[in-house]
């Protein structure tokens, strides 16, 4: 695999390899049935998303999405090499430090009564915030049998 590509990354982040479609290429898309609500399922990053992200075509919205989502697994990664994954300032340092990325991007802060943002706060106030995000997007990921 490519450690350059953005199949690699999501690989880093989601914690499991992306299923591969009849076509070759990996395809890791939400379950139709998945438990996990509508809004977040059809505003989560896609490979594609993330292929455009340095295009100027991208809307903010979606970079916002990106940024947290990136953020989030930095976070993470970061709190667990120094041993503090489960430290119980993680939620305040995170939600923090994610504020302050949003503010100097001109982006509005992380709100709970968004979805997507709520699924990042929600994982950032378990124990292994890291583990729960990877058990959640495995749960409601399947491969899309259309490629």
């Amino acid at each position: 695999m490519d450690i350059a590509s953005v199949d690699f990354m999501l690989y880093v982040i989601y914690g499991s390899f992306l299923p591969v479609g009849k076509k070759g290429k990996s395809k890791y898309s939400f379950a139709k049935n998945a438990k996990l609500l509508k809004i977040i399922k059809s505003n989560f990053p896609s490979k594609k998303t993330l292929s455009d992200a340095n295009k100027e075509a991208i809307t903010s919205e979606a970079m916002r999405k990106i940024l947290i989502l990136l953020e989030f697994y930095a976070f993470c990664f970061d709190a667990s090499e120094a041993g503090d994954e489960e430290c119980i300032d993680f939620f305040d340092d995170f939600s923090e430090q994610m504020n302050d990325i949003l503010d100097s991007s001109g982006m509005g802060p992380l709100y709970v009564g968004n979805p997507y943002d709520w699924l990042f706060l929600y994982c950032a106030k378990c124990d292994h915030p890291l583990d729960v995000f990877r058990s959640i997007i495995d749960d409601v990921c399947a491969l899309d049998d259309e490629n």
